[in-house]
């Protein structure tokens, strides 16, 4: 189960994301992650993301590095 669990997003690692929930789209037979940013200017927006886009990795200055790691808090 991924709600609840907290992740930093490669572009801004000074921010913090909670998982709100999963969900499937019908019409894309897709799994979608739902998240929201934890901080007060952004406060009530949330994101929707394929779960294969949230989890892969990306390629910045020829360096890998996942698009979202799980935070240790």
């Amino acid at each position: 189960m991924l709600a609840g669990r907290q992740y930093f997003h490669y572009k801004h690692p000074e921010l913090c994301y909670t998982v709100v929930d999963s969900v499937v789209i019908e019409e894309t037979d897709g799994v979608w992650v739902l998240y929201r940013v934890d901080n007060e200017s952004l406060k009530g927006i949330v994101f929707l993301r394929l779960i294969e886009s949230f989890f892969n990795e990306v390629v910045i200055t020829g360096k890998k590095m996942k698009r979202f790691s799980l935070a240790e808090i």
